[in-house]
C-alpha cells in the first residue's frame, strides 16, 4: 500500500476539555435486585457477560473516554485516518501529533514520548 504514513500521539488534551473524549454507551442487566443486603444499589453486569436468565432491567449508560493516548502510534492514509480498525482521525481532534515515513522512526518516537512524565495517559497511571 503505498500513501501511508506513521504518526504518533505526541500530547493530548486535558480530559477536563473534553477535546480528547468520545461519547459512547454501555448496556447493563440488572442481575440482583435493589435490598438493604446491598445497600439499595442492585447489582449490575455488562449485558454482554450477563446469563440470558439474568436480565431483569436494562440499564443505559452515557460514557465518556479517551480517544486517543499519549505515545499510542497510528498507521494512516493519505487521508490522515486509519485506513481500518475504529477510522480515527487525530487532526479531528485536540491532539498533537507526528508523522513519519518510516515504521522505525514512528516506533522510537513513540517510545520517547510513552516514557516522558510530562506525557501521562488519559486512562491515569503516568508513563
Amino acid at each position: 500500500m503505498s500513501g501511508l504514513t506513521y504518526a504518533v500521539i505526541t500530547k493530548v488534551a486535558d480530559p477536563a476539555t473534553g477535546g480528547n473524549l468520545a461519547n459512547g454507551a454501555a448496556l447493563y442487566v440488572q442481575v440482583e435486585r435493589p435490598s438493604e443486603a446491598n445497600g439499595w444499589g442492585g447489582r449490575y453486569e455488562s449485558a454482554y457477560d450477563a446469563a440470558p436468565g439474568a436480565m431483569t432491567a436494562l440499564v443505559l449508560a452515557g460514557l465518556a473516554y479517551p480517544v486517543f493516548e499519549v505515545g499510542e502510534l497510528l498507521v494512516l492514509d493519505h487521508n490522515g485516518r486509519e485506513p481500518c480498525g475504529y477510522g480515527r482521525k487525530p487532526s479531528k481532534w485536540v491532539v498533537e501529533y507526528e508523522e513519519f515515513g518510516s515504521i522505525e522512526d514512528a516506533v522510537r518516537r513513540a517510545r520517547e514520548v510513552s516514557r516522558s512524565p510530562a506525557a501521562p495517559s488519559p486512562r491515569g497511571g503516568g508513563a
